[in-house]
């Protein structure tokens, strides 16, 4: 696993003028995410400070996430948005929307295999989601139910209930070659799981 960022500059309350940082919330393979404040909306959003481990090419990043590329205008109900990057002296932030009832994964620990009506509708969600990247010209590279994000209304099986979140973006984390058609047997495995509380 990456070590997390412990310098104390890493954890300031401030994230540029645009965000706050109010509670540190569990996981985060690539760094520390937070729940914060957007200043300018009022908006409650994640925040992912990343490791220094975790950002493999700087520049990249900066030119994957840089205002008007597809990672930051592509929109969908079943995504998970990633509205801004922050970049600082001593530190990096990818900010995204936050949900409020935890991942997939926390799911199937607490109460194993689900109702097939309920895990093919969440995966039918999931597989909206790719859709609306793969269009964009996107792969997400990382589909599993760790990377299922729930809203607290999960279970009315509303639109947007289920949202898929950390994709693999270029230059951040290792450089895995993935396609389209990866994505969507990943989809095809974690529907299998949700089936049957294990992976095939």
């Amino acid at each position: 696993m990456v070590a997390t960022p412990d310098d104390p500059r890493l954890a300031d309350p401030r994230l540029g003028r645009t965000h706050r940082l109010t509670e540190r919330l569990p996981g985060g393979s690539l760094g520390v995410v937070w729940r914060a404040v957007d200043n300018r909306s009022g908006e409650v959003v994640a925040v992912r400070v990343l490791s220094p481990d975790a950002v493999a090419d700087r520049s990249l990043l900066r030119r994957s996430l840089r205002a008007g590329t597809p990672w930051l205008t592509v929109r969908d109900p079943h995504l998970v948005a990633i509205r801004d990057f922050v970049e600082e002296r001593h530190r990096l932030a990818v900010v995204t929307d936050f949900l409020d009832a935890g991942s997939l994964r926390a799911v199937l620990r607490s109460e194993g295999p689900l109702p097939p009506r309920t895990a093919v509708s969440l995966v039918s969600g999931v597989l909206s989601g790719l859709g609306a990247l793969h269009a964009a010209g996107l792969v997400h590279g990382d589909v599993r139910a760790d990377n299922v994000l729930l809203a607290s209304y999960w279970r009315r099986l509303s639109p947007g209930s289920a949202r898929l979140a950390d994709p693999r973006i270029p230059g951040l984390g290792e450089e895995r070659d993935s396609s389209a058609p990866d994505d969507v047997r990943a989809a095809g495995v974690l529907l299998f799981e949700l089936f049957t509380g294990r992976a095939p």
